[in-house]
């Protein structure tokens, strides 16, 4: 894996807790715009670990046939 591989995946484990700090954060003071953002960066977090794990399950099944 590339330098820039491991920069997405970390990019993308730090995106869970932001969109929960950010969500969390919002409860004192609700608006669509925090719910919004919060949502938004757990949804693209999801989004990018799935590609994530496919990528790994991928990447292990060459190794053990390759």
């Amino acid at each position: 894996m590339s330098w820039r591989d491991y920069y997405q995946a970390s990019t993308t484990l730090l995106m869970f807790p932001v969109g929960l700090a950010i969500w969390w954060r919002s409860l004192a003071h609700l608006t669509a715009m925090s719910l919004a953002v919060g949502g938004l960066f757990l949804a693209l977090a999801t989004y990018r670990a799935y590609f994530f794990v496919v990528y790994w399950r991928r990447m292990k099944g060459e190794r053990q046939h390759g």
